[in-house]
């Protein structure tokens, strides 16, 4: 995507405006922009990917339970518990392992 304005430039004018209309614009647009983006990253997954996240200062590799419409399940072995445990994660902090 080529942007002609910098984000340096774009921060610097969000802060001197003094509308409260505009500034719901662009908290619009950012959470417009964070839906579309969770939801291609969800689109990437399928039940039975192995995928793995960083978490509690670990990393966790897991297999895909359930794709629910903000979040992804993941079970993963907690060797500390000595179990398998569920986390429920945002898609855009998976990667899918091959």
């Amino acid at each position: 995507m080529n942007i002609d304005m910098s984000i340096d430039t774009l921060v610097d004018f969000i802060l001197i405006m003094d509308s409260n209309e505009d500034l719901n614009r662009i908290i619009d647009a950012v959470e417009g922009a964070r839906q579309r983006q969770a939801i291609m990253a969800r689109m990437r997954f399928r039940i039975g990917d192995t995928v793995s996240f960083r978490a509690r200062g670990s990393h966790w590799t897991g297999k895909i339970q359930k794709i629910c419409q903000k979040n992804i399940k993941v079970r993963v072995w907690d060797d500390m518990r000595a179990k398998a445990v569920q986390w429920t994660i945002s898609p855009t902090l998976l990667t899918k392992e091959s």
